[in-house]
């Protein structure tokens, strides 16, 4: 039997050679092949029995060598004899495992933090579906601004053109999906619309501008004019093919009988697969079931970022906030209001003031800022006989969504999206974003702030990519063609006038000052190429509906300049109740002004009944009564005493010339109503 070796050599090498000695029959010079590329040699063997076991055992003035395999020179001699003592042990292979695994390991570690990134990630760069493709014809129209679309208005109960109708007493569910419009194919010079279902990049839809790849920057405007032209018949063409997108998921928690009354419209459920569950409450088992009408959607580059949800029932209330509670969603977005048009869109369900309990929840407000268009609230979320800190959630209320259709303007809920974006942060848990079915304007916000994610980052615009991955998510996101058009009006409108806003902290001075600087190469300063864009994005004066203004020439000083149906001004009581003024929102407060056209003597009556019904407190004049020869104004106030008109008495009671300005203060009498007004003129 061989003793432990005391030379760097391989473990199998030793066992080899105990091997050979315990079955061999011993000469002076022997050898053997042991592990490949090595051979030993025994030379001088002087072999002893072991008493215990009977094994030979060689002493230890035997020589040994180990070389390798062609080699005359021996790796290993051992002419002194080896020694039993000597237990020391090569570990180099050891080391090269142990670094192999560690190696390993480090590459896993990096593989799944790469694949968690990429998980984030949202549909328009690694989820992006290509279902269908349309074709544009080439050739954009140079662009010359937009006209924000005035299309027929669908309201949303509505079932016969797809959209949501409202939950019935019956217990079946109705799904409806408007059909696919026809494929058209002209010919000559007339564009070719062409449908590849498989979007294979050899079909002839993609040898042009689709309308599912993203759109360049710089083309956008050319697109979005070439798309409204003929009664917006692309925007038209591609919204009917969207429609089937996100058809075939489970619904089936949303459809189970005993949960319809959960859901505030029969045809909008949640998909199964990322539906929100929710969990049991701490110690109040009697809150457990596990169905909302919400749905986790993606954004652009962050997973679940939002929650989409259908505006709180009066029996869904509890469960909402149990759902805010449970993701920690530290913020709601509300594009809704409480009552529109006669019908309820969403329960209130939050206190006016001080506290109110929704189960087992505390919801305090603690703040509250009234703006023009939005409202912002704070809130602190309680859960009671809980050990749990209170949850700070704040409440983003739109209130300018008009009760059909869509905004006039998205420069107003543009403004409200920054508000979100700036206050939120990613710790926050998803936002959750509510109007009343969940689908229709919730998902045109949360298109709006994908793509305008997507344009930062790749300077592209993708809408179409965009709406049918969230339809992959939740059915119907952004519900009607208004809806569709609006979020390119509304991306145009970013891409074409920027971030005027000017930070309060600035030197307000300074930043004037430098956009008063002429540019070299247009010859123009920022306040001109600012206005520029301005008159390209405003709506032309007859591009606005002014029924009554066309039907009331004489009371107009001018044929151009008319007021629009939409924001006039109407005098209460009378059988005639036009009158050229409108209504004009300010920064806290909508129609917080009046804007009319100087009276003339035929309409100073109906001025001033105007100002009295309106409880108007200050009349601000900008022009003189004649300018240029011309009389801009006619004198309706009296010049001392008193002055009368049919139903109104004004009473000049104090008269001030000051620096730049004359202050007149006025009281104003009905004869119908016993009520005085003061008024102030500012001239």
């Amino acid at each position: 039997m061989l003793p432990p070796t005391s030379t760097p050599i391989d473990k199998q090498i030793g066992e080899s050679m105990n091997t050979f000695i315990t079955n061999s029959a011993f000469v002076s010079t022997s050898s053997v092949s042991v592990t490949p590329g090595y051979s030993f040699s025994i030379t001088s063997a002087k072999v002893q029995t072991n008493p215990a076991t009977d094994e030979p055992l060689l002493d230890a003035t035997s020589s040994v060598s180990v070389t390798p395999t062609g080699s005359s020179d021996p790796t290993v001699s051992n002419p002194d004899g080896l020694s039993p003592n000597d237990s020391r042990f090569d570990y180099t292979w050891i080391l090269i495992l142990l670094s192999a695994i560690i190696t390993a390991l480090i590459l896993f570690c990096i593989i799944v933090f790469c694949v968690c990134v990429c998980r984030r990630r949202c549909c328009t760069k690694s989820k992006k579906m290509s279902l269908e493709r349309l074709s544009l014809s080439s050739g954009f129209e140079s662009f010359h601004g937009f006209t924000p679309s005035s299309l027929p208005i669908n309201p949303i109960y509505v079932s016969h053109n797809g959209e949501a109708i409202e939950h019935a007493l019956s217990t079946e569910t109705t799904m409806i999906e408007p059909p696919m419009a026809p494929i058209e194919e002209k010919t000559g010079d007339q564009d070719i619309y062409l449908l590849d279902i498989e979007g294979s990049d050899d079909s002839p839809a993609l040898k042009k501008n689709a309308f599912f790849d993203p759109i360049l920057a710089e083309m956008f405007g050319d697109y979005v004019t070439r798309c409204h032209s003929s009664d917006n018949r692309d925007f038209k063409h591609q919204f009917t093919v969207m429609q089937d997108c996100g058809a075939g998921f489970s619904t089936i928690a949303g459809s189970n009988t005993s949960l319809q009354k959960l859901n505030r419209f029969a045809n909008i459920m949640p998909y199964e697969n990322n539906r929100v569950f929710l969990m049991a409450v701490e110690r109040h088992t009697e809150y457990k079931g596990d169905y909302i009408n919400a749905s986790y959607i993606d954004g652009y580059n962050f997973e679940h970022k939002f929650i989409a949800t259908q505006g709180p029932l009066p029996n869904t209330t509890v469960d909402f906030w149990r759902m805010v509670w449970q993701e920690r969603s530290r913020n709601i977005v509300m594009v809704t209001n409480l009552v529109e048009g006669n019908r309820i869109k969403c329960h209130k369900y939050w206190p006016e003031t001080g506290t109110l309990s929704f189960g087992p929840f505390n919801v305090t407000i603690t703040g509250q800022q009234i703006l023009a268009d939005y409202t912002t609230r704070e809130f602190s979320v309680q859960l009671t006989e809980s050990s749990e800190p209170a949850l700070s959630v704040t409440q983003f209320h739109f209130t300018a969504w008009p009760d059909h259709g869509v905004p006039d303007y998205a420069t107003s809920l543009l403004a409200f999206h920054k508000k979100v974006k700036k206050h939120h942060k990613p710790f926050m848990g998803p936002i959750t974003v509510h109007c009343s079915a969940g689908v229709g304007r919730t998902g045109t916000l949360i298109t709006i702030d994908c793509v305008l994610e997507q344009l930062q980052e790749e300077k592209v615009v993708d809408i179409a990519g965009v709406i049918i991955h969230l339809r992959t998510q939740r059915m119907k996101m952004v519900q009607s063609l208004e809806q569709y058009i609006f979020i390119h009006d509304a991306i145009l409108e970013v891409l074409m006038c920027g971030d005027t806003q000017i930070d309060a902290a600035c030197n307000l001075r300074r930043v004037t000052q430098r956009m008063s600087e002429c540019d070299p190469q247009t010859n123009l300063n920022e306040f001109e190429k600012q206005f520029k864009v301005l008159e390209k994005v405003s709506v032309k004066p007859e591009e606005i509906t002014r029924n009554e203004a066309l039907r009331n020439p004489t009371k107009n000083r001018s044929d151009y300049y008319l007021p629009g149906d939409a924001w006039r001004v109407t005098l209460r009581g009378d059988l005639q109740t036009y009158i050229h003024a409108v209504f004009v929102n300010g920064y806290k407060q909508q129609r917080a002004f009046i804007m009319a056209q100087s009276p003339m003597e035929s309409t100073a009556r109906d001025f001033w009944k105007m100002v009295h019904d309106r409880k108007c407190g200050v009349i601000v004049m900008l022009c003189d009564l004649v300018e240029n020869g011309q009389e801009t104004c006619y004198q309706y106030w009296p010049q001392t005493g008193l002055i009368q008109f049919v139903g109104y008495k004004v009473d000049l009671m104090e008269e001030n010339v000051m620096e730049g300005f004359i202050m007149r203060k006025l009281s104003v009498y009905s004869e119908k109503v016993l009520r005085k007004v003061f008024i102030i003129i500012l001239r």
